[in-house]
């Protein structure tokens, strides 16, 4: 089998596979598209390669060109898409025309075989490397430095078998005579870089695909839906690991149970529709007023847990938990259609003592604390 056969039934497989992901997943679905048609322009342009000997130059040549070209702009559009970066519609409108353009003016003939690859590969070249340089920060953010330099290696490998080119038009104009009449003529060493470089995008897009899917099924077993805090799983794995590490002499923390007053009566006034935008606003907001070290939990319908790392539950977690009932109380919570409405909540403050065995006396005198503030007349913290 000839190294375009294989590399063209290589693409088809490819084209094949991103259609299938875009059918079957719907995150991500227009990037997958946009690959499934650079594998299909890939396959056009390396098809036409093999009809040069008996079709005409406008097709075999500038064809091919185009294709290829468009391809690269497909491959990194979808990059775009995929890591929900700004596309850049206008430079791409650019460097089609600039192709169209130039290989008007250059023309088919064998003798600017020369140009025809200067112009074409410095086009590519320009696509790729500011591709790369466009989507490197998005990629390493969300995927890691491992999978960023494996991106870009496969981007500056394609880049720099377009420098060869560019280098061997220059030196060596025969060679690409011959190979614009002929693609039996194109140096054998050409295709395992065009196979390598087009496995390792197609393979190595796939892995994130799949990456991002399971990363999202993972966020979505450890956080609750409606608000997206922790849910009460996770809440007692991270409390449990706080409490193991302050017992091997790891500083104190503070954990605050936190339940909003009247909830029912909001739902039974509200509907349950209210009532959940009045958790999500909820949960934003004391999102927005903790630290960064900070654990913030659902843990139950209205019922919220806080994790405080480092804080002495007497002194700093009260205050705190004081600072988060004044930030829910004092401004109303926007509702649909215009509407707002005070809400308040009940604060139950605890930390670990000499005396605890384990971490459920903790989460008891929390929770005995929480009901204290509620009988107390609600709106209040109350340190257990």
């Amino acid at each position: 089998m000839s190294p375009i056969v294989l590399v063209s039934l290589q693409l088809v497989l490819y084209a094949v596979l991103w259609l299938l992901a875009a059918i079957g997943l719907r995150q991500g679905r227009s990037a997958m598209l946009h690959w499934c048609a650079y594998a299909l322009c890939s396959t056009l342009a390396t098809g036409l390669l093999t009809l040069r000997a008996a079709h005409p130059g406008w097709l075999t040549i500038a064809g091919a060109s185009m294709a290829f070209l468009l391809s690269l702009v497909l491959a990194r559009r979808g990059v775009e898409l995929f890591l929900k970066l700004r596309t850049h519609d206008l430079e791409y409108a650019i460097v089609i025309g600039v192709a169209v353009a130039g290989l008007a003016w250059i023309g088919i003939a064998p003798d600017v075989a020369w140009q025809r690859a200067t112009l074409v590969s410095s086009l590519s070249v320009l696509i790729l490397l500011v591709g790369t340089v466009h989507c490197w920060r998005g990629l390493k953010a969300e995927f890691g430095m491992v999978l960023a330099v494996s991106a870009a290696f496969s981007a500056l490998a394609m880049a720099l078998l377009h420098v060869s080119q560019v280098l061997l038009a220059w030196r060596n104009a025969d060679a690409l005579r011959a190979a614009s009449l002929d693609a039996g003529a194109i140096p054998g060493s050409t295709w395992p870089v065009v196979l390598i470089s087009a496995a390792a995008f197609n393979y190595l897009f796939l892995f994130m695909v799949a990456m991002r899917l399971v990363n999202k099924l993972r966020r979505q077993a450890r956080h609750d839906p409606l608000t997206g805090l922790l849910n009460r799983r996770s809440m007692m794995y991270v409390l449990n690991s706080e409490w193991e590490r302050h017992r091997r002499g790891g500083p104190p923390f503070t954990l605050i149970y936190g339940d909003i007053d009247f909830f029912k009566r909001i739902n039974d006034e509200h509907g349950h529709g209210g009532g959940d935008e009045i958790l999500r606003q909820v949960a934003h907001r004391l999102q927005a007023g903790i630290r960064s070290v900070d654990r913030l939990g659902r843990v139950g319908g209205e019922e919220l847990m806080l994790l405080l790392p480092g804080c002495d539950a007497a002194s700093a977690g009260r205050e705190a938990a004081e600072r988060l009932r004044v930030a829910l109380a004092d401004k109303p919570v926007p509702l649909p259609a215009d509407q707002t409405l005070r809400v308040t909540a009940s604060w139950g403050v605890s930390g670990p003592l000499p005396t605890d065995a384990g971490v459920d006396e903790v989460i008891a005198r929390a929770d005995a604390a929480l009901y204290q503030a509620k009988a107390g007349g609600r709106n209040c913290v109350m340190l257990g």
